[in-house]
């Protein structure tokens, strides 16, 4: 049984107070779900203290209520049993308990759980799923990175560094959109009149009437080139690897579009420097707005990219994405629908049993057009897409994901010397 002192209740932080207004339009957000391989070093003790000890540390870990009555409020529980459990199975079964792990109901109890599996060969691997509210991506990588002591490895956060995050959160950006902050000012300079979720300008929006609502497809294409390539490439071109991709997606939909005033929107981790190590959902999302001449030559676009980031990949890509929102003046749903989101997620240590190349459809609805460049399972560079067939053709995200990928290919040809932009 696991005891600590932290308070019982606490705010709601921007990104579950917005994760909750979306559940009560859409469902349940998806939980966050990685496997991967435990160390022949690290016994199954040893994994186990190693657990309790993130537990004891990380208060967002003892979630257990969020509402948005009175204004929101969360609840936290001081003790409950280690939510680990051991199994066995065969390599099949593996893969399956591995696609199909669910969120642990909200019940009162921890709203995570990791399973111990050991496999027909001997191999033991860790299956972690985590109810969205508690944690984002990042922060199941941090505690695998802790449970393994392999890959990155970040400063450790302090007990209750979470909750005092989360009231930090709310007297720097309040919920009226005002505040004396740097970044309101920021922020609004940077979109000078448009809205955070002004539509990307993209040729193959559709409406209800002419699409199919309540559908999406995840969309995956493997690259010929791995996260080396873009870093040596970036090196080159005095940029980041980063950079490189939201240069040629700029490029990209300038050309298709015409456009030389594009709005994208961003994933970030939301984190300060300070909060580096600890365990939550802190990412949330910013708009770039991109307006210059010529920016349909990537290598245009990478020159007016370079500063534009650098003002704000800082202090300002804290701001949560729904306070941007506010003080701009928010359009409807509608608008964000039509936006593209760009997530870039390189992965040192690639979680097993990521989902295959090509396609697949299903029932759903999304709040943007994703486009996520991430680790694939041989460490190359993968580019995906998640569409709404309610908003976007899918027929015309084939054709731009594939135009985004072949120019970012091009750019970031394996061992190509590339001169400087």
């Amino acid at each position: 049984m696991l005891r600590h002192t932290r308070a019982s209740k606490g705010l709601l932080s921007w990104q579950q107070e917005a994760g909750l207004h979306r559940e009560s339009a859409y469902g349940r957000y998806s939980p966050v779900r990685r496997v991967f391989a435990i160390p022949d070093e690290v016994s199954d003790g040893e994994f186990a203290t190693r657990l309790a000890h993130i537990v004891d540390r990380e208060d967002a870990l003892h979630l257990v209520g969020a509402t948005l009555d009175g204004g929101g409020a969360t609840s936290y529980r001081q003790s409950f049993p280690l939510p680990l459990r051991h199994l066995s199975c065969t390599a099949e079964e593996l893969e399956h308990a591995a696609r199909a792990a669910v969120a642990p109901p909200r019940n009162g109890g921890p709203w995570w759980e990791v399973a111990v599996i050991h496999g027909p060969d001997g191999r033991r691997y860790a299956s972690c799923v985590f109810d969205h509210l508690v944690s984002d991506g990042y922060s199941v990588l941090l505690l695998q990175n802790e449970l393994t002591g392999r890959g990155r490895r970040e400063r450790s956060s302090a007990a209750g560094a979470y909750q005092e995050w989360v009231a930090w959160q709310r007297r720097e950006f309040p919920r009226d959109g005002g505040g004396a902050g740097a970044s309101r000012g920021f922020w609004l300079r940077h979109l000078d009149g448009t809205t955070a979720d002004r539509p990307t300008p993209l040729p193959f929006t559709t409406d209800a009437a002419g699409g199919q609502p309540g559908l999406v497809t995840t969309m995956t294409r493997d690259l010929p080139l791995t996260f080396d390539d873009l870093r040596a490439t970036a090196q080159v071109l005095r940029a980041t690897p980063f950079l490189l991709v939201f240069a040629n997606l700029i490029a990209a939909v300038s050309q298709l579009s015409g456009s030389e005033d594009i709005t994208v929107r961003v994933a970030g981790t939301g984190r300060r420097p300070s909060m580096a190590g600890a365990l939550g959902w802190f990412a949330d999302a910013f708009p770039i707005r991109t307006r210059a001449t010529g920016i349909a030559d990537p290598h245009r676009a990478l020159a007016v990219a370079r500063p534009l980031t650098a003002r704000i990949l800082g202090t300002p890509a804290t701001a949560p994405w729904e306070y941007i929102r506010a003080l701009s003046s928010a359009s409807d749903a509608g608008d964000a629908k039509r936006q593209i989101m760009l997530n870039f997620a390189p992965d040192e240590t690639p979680q097993l049993f990521t989902e295959a190349e090509g396609e697949h459809t299903g029932p759903g609805s999304a709040d943007a057009l994703h486009l996520f460049v991430k680790s694939g399972p041989e460490g190359n560079c993968r580019l995906a897409a998640l569409v709404d067939h309610g908003v976007f053709a899918p027929e015309g995200v084939r054709s731009f994901l594939d135009d985004v990928g072949h120019a970012l290919a091009t750019m970031a040809r394996p061992r190509q010397r590339v001169e400087s932009a």
